[in-house]
């Protein structure tokens, strides 16, 4: 079951008793800003706050790095505790691993605590799949990509960028993560002079066919040149300028 990170969703689950949660994501940084801004506001139904810990595999101290670690050290750490892992794919899929997780989360359970995992790999064993809560980090939203394009046009003091209409850019910059909005924003400003529509979608184009999963084959070619099918060419152009629309297969 997936929902989108937000105060209905996991703070909800949280104060349910919900122990274990994957976070699906490939903006581990992003994410646990997201984790943080949402758990340093919550109050409890006792008014107290809840203590945050994360665990990476990098930095961690040396004597941390053991994989086994943060869960064990998780069970001496106060009520309401809440512990972040990064990429603890890497390990969840192993049998020490699974049997500790197992151990813990009931007993977390009763004293408040959760495990967050964040990942961009949602697989979890079978053994523990029914104690996590899948959840998704949205994509950002209009806010946060006319929030980078201010940055970006400051950072170049360039703030006529800011004058030109911006919707089409921001349309555009939809469907990208917060890293590869900057990045686009920042190649465009630095090879076009200014927010490119053209980049951004050739970053889009970049995206799927780095996933493999579909191949784009550029052309020049327009509607006008399809001969014949005028409904369907209707339809589709009536739905390709709606914000609401996701895409059109």
């Amino acid at each position: 079951m997936k929902r989108e990170i937000n105060a209905d969703s996991i703070l909800d689950y949280l104060a349910a008793g919900f122990a274990g949660f994957i976070i699906k994501t490939t903006e581990a940084k992003r994410a646990e800003e997201v984790l943080f801004g949402l758990l340093d506001e919550a109050k409890r139904k006792d008014g107290g706050k809840y203590n945050v810990v994360t665990w990476d595999l990098e930095s961690a101290p040396v004597k941390e790095k053991e994989p086994l670690w943060p869960i064990r050290n998780m069970i001496d750490l106060p009520q309401y505790s809440i512990l972040i892992l990064h990429n603890y794919h890497w390990f969840l899929d192993k049998p020490p691993a699974i049997q500790a997780i197992q151990n813990a989360l009931e007993k977390f359970k009763s004293e408040g605590k959760a495990i967050i995992v964040i990942t961009p790999f949602p697989d979890v064993p079978i053994e523990i799949r029914k104690d996590f809560m899948l959840l998704e980090l949205p994509l950002p939203e209009e806010k946060s990509i006319r929030e980078s394009m201010h940055h970006i046009a400051m950072s170049v003091d360039k703030k006529d960028l800011l004058d030109k209409e911006s919707e089409p850019v921001v349309q555009a910059a939809k469907g990208l993560t917060q890293t590869e909005i900057e990045n686009t924003l920042s190649l465009s400003v630095a090879t076009t002079g200014e927010f490119d529509v053209k980049v951004i979608n050739q970053q889009k184009i970049q995206t799927i066919e780095k996933s493999g999963l579909i191949e784009v084959l550029r052309t020049e070619k327009t509607f006008d040149d399809i001969r014949g099918y005028d409904q369907i060419k209707q339809v589709v152009g009536t739905m390709i300028p709606k914000p609401s629309a996701k895409g059109v297969l």
